[in-house]
């Protein structure tokens, strides 16, 4: 296992993925430690609170092994997926430019949606494009990427120069482009909703499966 983790990190060293690469490493290496001192420890109690620990780390493991499965596409490549996606939903689709419109046209379809007005933070957009008939929606901005922390919740996003999605009454699915961290780790956003059952929080769900849901206010324009 620890010789595939290794074959798999000389694949990816150019990524940021590699943290997390070396993350597990380190992981495995910890239980394998705590394995080998069970062999030699009489203490049943010290032997107990050992396995709690090992069972700890696999449930950490768990959680993020399915990154190393995934398979890791150089940004490059997903710009280039967004831009293809993009022309596919461009006919039909009304599409503005300058950075005044989109923005202003892109909050007004968020307000539509019933999404936080500020959502998107984006900086420098070049063009935003909506096509209701199957309800894909594009950001371009000409920097390459923004990060934007949003205050109240001191939550750090960051925006890739293209940012896709499928909109929805409520919801933004299918996201590309949009990243939150987490600790050390940044993590795609794939989802952002807001539930019908408490539609004063919005909820992200990453592509690990994990979300988590904060209050609409923390996302208004300005914040």
């Amino acid at each position: 296992m620890i010789r595939n983790i290794w074959s798999i990190q000389e694949r990816t060293s150019s990524y940021k993925s590699a943290r997390l690469l070396t993350l597990l490493l380190g992981l495995y290496r910890l239980r394998a430690y705590i394995y080998a001192l069970l062999l030699h420890l009489p203490s049943h109690k010290t032997t107990s609170s050992l396995l709690k620990v090992a069972s700890y780390i696999l449930q950490l493991q768990s959680l993020y092994s399915p990154l190393l499965t995934a398979p890791f596409v150089k940004a490059d490549s997903k710009e280039t997926m967004a831009s293809q996606a993009m022309e596919c939903h461009r006919a039909g689709a009304e599409v503005f430019t300058g950075d005044a419109t989109c923005r202003k046209k892109s909050v007004e379809l968020l307000e539509e949606l019933g999404l936080p007005k500020g959502l998107l933070p984006m900086e420098d957009l070049q063009e935003f494009g909506y096509n209701r008939a199957t309800g894909f929606m594009w950001l371009v901005q000409r920097k390459k990427k923004v990060e934007h922390t949003f205050k109240k919740i001191k939550q750090t996003v960051s925006y890739a120069p293209q940012v896709t999605a499928f909109a929805e009454k409520g919801k933004l699915r299918k996201i590309t482009g949009v990243k939150t961290k987490e600790l050390m780790l940044w993590l795609s956003v794939v989802e952002v909703y807001v539930p019908d059952a408490s539609p004063e929080n919005v909820t992200f769900k990453t592509g690990t499966g994990l979300s988590d849901s904060f209050n609409t206010a923390a996302f208004a324009l300005g914040e």
